[in-house]
């Protein structure tokens, strides 16, 4: 496969970063699966201390919902303290901007259970915000190592790489990603931490993603992705209309309506 074949310009690479949420977390926008629809909900639940919820379970609702001091409180009452419960304080200081306490509960967590992937994970994502990019590397590394099933560690890892012009190493990564959960692309939205970055940047990912489902035969999702390039301001017609990754996709209307509306 032929994997990021457009030239890319360096620049302030597009973060999207999954962190790495521990066993019995999942933590998303939809609370409805958790029976509480508002935050008045949580807050009464955790209140009248349910005998089938547990105070764990407690700390993760009010994530949840975006009441991340209240789960900090909520997880440091918990004992003990784990290597998961310092991960998740962790993970509810990134989600407050605050990497300094982010980093001190990732390192927390790593020394309490030096075989936790997700904390190495969740550290080299404060890493990468900080530019410190060695580190971060080394991070993702780690978890890798010790978790290579994890679609999330390898996506974050081709992030990187794209932050460090090394365009043919992110496309690996992204495509390693990919392998792993066919849906990665559409899920880093979804449970990522963002920075601002640049759309060129952004834009070029979205053509990379696109090449790799164009090659897994994914045709909708293939257009979907190219779209999205186009709207950020991708500018290389002929890298729409000759690449052969996209061969597959000629026949499309859709597609075709792309090529010839697409400036160059």
């Amino acid at each position: 496969m032929k994997m990021f074949s457009m030239q890319l310009v360096r620049g302030t690479a597009v973060s999207i970063l999954v962190l790495g949420m521990g066993a019995g977390a999942a933590y998303a926008d939809d609370t409805m699966s958790l029976g509480h629809k508002t935050q008045q909900d949580a807050k009464a639940a955790v209140a009248t201390d349910l005998p089938e919820m547990s105070a764990e379970m407690d700390a993760d609702l009010l994530v949840i919902h975006h009441q991340y001091m209240d789960a900090v409180e909520a997880f440091r009452r918990i004992k003990p303290q784990t290597a998961e419960i310092y991960n998740k304080i962790g993970m509810a200081y990134e989600h407050m901007q605050n990497d300094e306490d982010a980093q001190s509960y990732y390192m927390r967590a790593v020394k309490a259970d030096g075989k936790f992937a997700d904390a190495y994970n969740n550290l080299g994502t404060v890493y990468y915000r900080q530019k410190d990019y060695r580190q971060a590397e080394s991070m993702y590394r780690k978890a890798i190592k010790l978790h290579n099933r994890n679609a999330s560690y390898f996506s974050n890892l081709g992030t990187l790489y794209i932050a460090k012009g090394r365009y043919r190493d992110a496309a690996e990564e992204f495509q390693r990603a990919f392998l792993l959960d066919a849906n990665i692309f559409q899920e880093v939205s979804l449970r990522g931490i963002r920075d601002p970055g640049s759309e060129d940047d952004l834009a070029k990912m979205n053509f990379c993603f696109a090449e790799i489902y164009a090659q897994a035969g994914m045709k909708t999702q293939a257009v979907v992705y190219l779209e999205k390039a186009v709207a950020l301001g991708f500018r290389d017609k002929e890298g729409l209309a000759q690449n052969p990754e996209f061969a597959s996709l000629h026949d499309m209307p859709e597609f075709q309506q792309l090529v010839a509306n697409h400036p160059r």
